[in-house]
């Protein structure tokens, strides 16, 4: 199982986060959606124990910013992947 976080631009210009069809945030700048859509992955790996991922998406591509991933072995401890130690 995979939880996915789509950022996409709306016809105003702004910024919501989605995890499937569902806007969960709206009306945000770009930095603002990244950092919350970033924030609701993290939690969701954390609680859930499950791959998530953080994608700006339009119509023309998709760019995945972060991955949290299950490790390969269920006895190894959890890691991020694609996680800088700054965030």
């Amino acid at each position: 199982m995979s939880i996915v976080f789509n950022i996409m631009e709306d016809t105003r210009g702004l910024w919501r986060v989605c995890r499937e069809d569902v806007s969960v945030l709206e009306d945000l700048s770009f930095a603002s959606a990244i950092r919350h859509a970033r924030q609701l992955a993290r939690d969701m790996h954390a609680a859930a124990r499950v791959t998530t991922k953080v994608v700006l998406s339009s119509p023309e591509y998709e760019v995945i910013l972060v991955q949290h991933a299950r490790p390969a072995d269920p006895s190894e401890p959890w890691q991020l992947d694609n996680e800088s130690a700054a965030a």
